[in-house]
């Protein structure tokens, strides 16, 4: 379980914006006292509060899908180094960071269903660019050597340390040296840190 202090508490539809926007996750879950971590993109389906996805037979996380095994899911958003010359004072530097954690037992999906998540990633992704999608047939020859699930979300928690228990002066300082400095991270963290200075009125 991850900890939120107060200032980094956020709502439920922040938690599923971001892992729309970041949905190239982490699935961790422990087994006889060993960790078990792996990526891996997934879609995230808001409506039905669950997440689809799958990874290699290979991998020896797969055998603790199994239908009652809990795992946890951590959706990485923007993040960046906050140094206090953008407050205008000597400070103790930090880091700004959002993320999700999404809690749920993945349950294995049958052949059919498998497929259609193979299916639903891949033109997630691919877009448009359909010239280059394989073709049905060679999706279904990769289906052994994968194990697709789905896991209903059980607990869904945000964080978003954006320096909100800065003043409003701090915190408009380190959107404005977010935005100079201009790395993608920092774009994306100070629009939304924006967006929750706004929504908040703090």
């Amino acid at each position: 379980m991850i900890y939120v202090p107060g200032h980094a508490r956020v709502d439920e539809a922040v938690a599923w914006k971001l892992m729309a926007e970041h949905p190239f996750a982490t699935l961790i879950s422990v087994a006889e006292g060993e960790p078990h971590v792996t990526l891996m993109p997934v879609v995230v389906d808001a409506d039905l509060r669950l997440l689809r996805g799958h990874l290699a037979a290979a991998n020896p996380h797969r055998k603790l899908i199994d239908g009652g095994t809990p795992m946890t899911v951590i959706f990485h958003g923007p993040h960046a180094y906050i140094t206090p010359k953008w407050y205008g004072h000597a400070a103790v530097p930090t880091w700004n960071y959002l993320m999700v954690e999404a809690v749920g037992t993945p349950t294995p999906a049958d052949p059919a269903t498998s497929l259609a998540i193979v299916r639903e990633l891949t033109d997630g992704y691919q877009g448009d660019d359909a010239a280059f999608r394989a073709e049905d047939q060679e999706q279904e020859r990769i289906l052994p050597g994968i194990i697709a699930f789905t896991m209903p979300i059980e607990r869904l928690t945000a964080k978003a340390k954006v320096s909100r228990n800065r003043t409003m002066e701090e915190r408009e300082g380190v959107i404005r040296g977010l935005k100079e400095r201009a790395h993608a991270d920092d774009l994306s963290l100070a629009a939304w840190m924006e967006r929750l200075s706004r929504e908040s009125k703090i």
